[in-house]
């Protein structure tokens, strides 16, 4: 019995609306749990639990798709983070610090970055100066700037906890760096020469120059230079002969 209604959601996870089919998941997992007590067993639930929390990951993905994202984000060639409202771009008025603050909290996204990193890697000739009045100014002025992207909400881009800075992660941004290595991904795992064949050509779309192509000298900025140069090398070998598969 479990196993059909398990296919049904599987298939309804598709059509339902999100909030509607995670109130039907939650109720299964209550009965479950009923039932599981009710013989004084609880295991059968909790397996189904970890099922459940399974689907409702799925879920909160597909939600994801459907939805648009809140930003977009390049750090091909000129770095950039636009919105339907604005568009930050390095400019005369935007000082390099204030760029590499913004680039790096969004490069490294899934990290909280400690104050003491980040001013080594925005002034490394002040290291023992420890400028944390200029970091605490530099964090200010990106938001500020920040705040152009959506001008009517009140959105915190830039978080803080514990002495590190971070990316906020509720917000949904589409990435140029990290759909370039999705697609890298799934064309080192594809079988069909085909479809390994089509990841590549949109890996060769999105490479339109170097990683933040004019902060060269900047030291992470040069191994993401690398990185993604070594990765897209790969993908031109693999494009000039549609249908053969290598590997570097």
């Amino acid at each position: 019995m479990y196993l059909c209604i398990y296919n049904r959601i599987t298939v309804y996870k598709f059509i339902l609306p999100r909030y509607l089919l995670n109130f039907l998941l939650r109720i299964m997992y209550n009965r479950f749990r009923h039932l599981s007590e009710e013989h004084n067993d609880t295991a059968p639930a909790d397996r189904h639990f970890t099922y459940l929390n399974t689907l409702f990951k799925t879920t909160k993905e597909i939600g994801y798709m459907r939805r648009k994202p809140d930003l977009h984000i390049r750090f091909f060639n000129d770095f950039t983070v636009s919105s339907p409202y604005y568009e930050y771009a390095p400019s005369a008025h935007n000082s390099t610090q204030l760029t590499l603050l913004i680039s790096y909290l969004v490069a490294n996204q899934d990290t909280k970055v400690p104050k003491d990193v980040l001013m080594a890697m925005l002034w490394p000739d002040e290291k023992d100066k420890c400028p944390v009045g200029a970091l605490r100014n530099l964090v200010y002025r990106a938001r500020k700037e920040l705040e152009h992207l959506y001008p009517d909400k009140d959105v915190d881009y830039i978080k803080f906890t514990q002495d590190a800075y971070y990316w906020n992660p509720d917000l949904y941004c589409k990435i140029d760096i990290h759909d370039f290595e999705n697609y890298n991904n799934l064309a080192r795992q594809e079988p069909d020469p085909e479809r390994q064949f089509r990841y590549y050509y949109r890996m060769h779309r999105l490479y339109t120059g170097e990683f933040l192509s004019n902060h060269t000298s900047i030291e992470w900025v040069q191994y993401r230079i690398t990185y993604y140069k070594n990765m897209y090398i790969n993908c031109t070998m693999n494009i000039s002969i549609p249908g053969t598969v290598m590997t570097s």
